[in-house]
């Protein structure tokens, strides 16, 4: 996740978290008005305050003064994401929606779900020390409770660096875990391509290339045999990917790894150093920090069509 505050001042609208759960209101919104009018006051205002509940706790949870009381806010969106899902299914049995406009909505929630998850659990593991002061010291107490001092600082700057790399990988894992899932929903959802003829929008599939460097786009190969970029990333500074950490079915790929989400079942192939297309058990994707200490690998599945850290 990103801590800068905005130009405001307010730090979670920086938040991918916040920006994803936002998104997802947005899209939940739309099943809700297909609900009739007589849920108005019943599943359709349960559902919109379960959704506002998702990013107002995600708000309400930033100014908080350690990181423990932060999850407890985070626990509770996570609650009221469950919540949404539950009304969906209920607008479900009643027939409101279909089962494909469920699907779709399960799926951003299972991406968003994650992220709530990997957000809770980095706040688990950041070391809040506490510092008490003590009056009446003598001269050798002083002494004393400088070099402690003076030692928890070397300690907390280490542990500082340290947990500041583990969040970049994360950031970094997570980027890449989220354009995967997000290219393969592309697929099962038959998303049209951004291409400039409207006659060349239909997607053969959408693929992800991964090299050596920072750079990575969700592409999509149209049916004019043209290939449209829908969107780039960037891995956060002082992140890369690991020198022979790009795998295909135990094989280290030299130059470039090519994942590929074919129409209209979204089949997953792979294609190493610009090879052919090929089917394949697994690959592997390992993030990790520019000085080597930390790292992370992302799991695609060739089979079961998983993606998974």
């Amino acid at each position: 996740m990103i801590y800068n505050q905005d130009k405001f001042g307010f730090k979670f609208r920086d938040w991918d978290i916040y920006k994803d759960s936002r998104q997802f209101r947005v899209d939940v919104i739309k099943l809700v008005k297909k609900f009739p009018s007589e849920e108005r006051f019943a599943l359709s205002d349960q559902t919109n305050r379960a959704l506002n509940s998702i990013i107002l706790n995600i708000a309400e949870g930033s100014s908080k003064n350690s990181d423990k009381d932060t999850r407890v806010y985070i626990n509770r969106s996570q609650g009221s994401l469950n919540e949404v899902i539950s009304c969906l299914d209920c607008a479900l049995d009643s027939k409101y929606i279909t089962t494909a406009e469920l699907e779709e909505i399960l799926e951003k929630a299972s991406s968003l779900a994650k992220r709530l998850q990997g957000f809770n659990k980095y706040l688990s593991q950041i070391k809040v020390i506490d510092h008490r002061s003590n009056k009446g010291f003598t001269l050798i107490e002083l002494l004393t409770v400088m070099l402690i001092t003076a030692m928890i600082a070397t300690m907390t700057l280490a542990n500082y660096r340290h947990g500041e790399k583990s969040r970049r990988v994360a950031i970094a894992s997570d980027g890449i875990v989220s354009a995967l899932t997000q290219a393969q929903n592309y697929v099962l959802a038959g998303k049209s391509t951004t291409n400039a003829d409207v006659n060349c929008r239909v997607p053969k599939s959408y693929f992800i290339t991964f090299t050596y460097n920072p750079v990575y786009s969700i592409r999509a190969l149209n049916n004019c045999a043209g290939t449209d970029t829908i969107q780039s990333f960037t891995l956060p500074d002082n992140t890369r990917i690991k020198v022979n950490g790009l795998i295909l079915d135990a094989g280290i790929v030299n130059n470039s790894l090519k994942i590929i989400f074919t129409s209209p079942f979204g089949q997953i192939k792979a294609n190493k150093d610009n090879g052919s297309d090929i089917s394949f058990i697994a690959s592997f994707i390992t993030i990790e920090s520019t000085d080597g200490s930390i790292s992370k690998t992302i799991t695609v599945d060739g089979i079961a069509g998983k993606i998974q850290q």
